[in-house]
């Protein structure tokens, strides 16, 4: 007993194994919740943007194809081929930027802690 208290022994170096560990769980457990709420907003306010972006260029395609079409009433056929055309590149456009977007990394602060942590435990020879 004498020897758990004075912090020494087998005992006492496995508590403080523990703590440290704990510890450092307890770290990075805090980074991820911070990330989480970080990348949360930024999911929010992304999902805003792009709701505001489609509802206001829905609109203005509508006007926009309108006004082609009663201006040009003799080639309205062509009018309306030429935009179905820019409208499709255009939707295609922004499939590929937000495929490109998604494969961001979610938590990248929290990857890079634990990969410290993995190379401080086992370095590399």
């Amino acid at each position: 007993m004498a020897e758990e208290d004075s912090g020494s022994g087998l005992f006492y170096s496995v508590r403080r194994l523990a703590s440290t560990f704990l510890g450092i769980l307890q770290n990075r457990l805090e980074i991820l919740s911070l990330e989480a709420a970080t990348e949360r907003s930024r999911l929010l306010a992304i999902l805003i943007g792009t709701a505001l972006v489609a509802a206001f260029a829905f609109m203005g395609m509508i006007v926009i194809t309108f006004l082609l079409v009663v201006s040009f009433w003799a080639q309205a056929v062509w009018v309306l081929l030429g935009l179905a055309v820019f409208y499709v590149a255009g939707a295609a456009a922004a499939v590929f930027y937000v495929r490109r977007r998604m494969k961001e990394p979610l938590f990248p602060e929290t990857v890079a802690q634990l990969e410290k942590d993995r190379q401080w435990i086992f370095p590399q020879k």
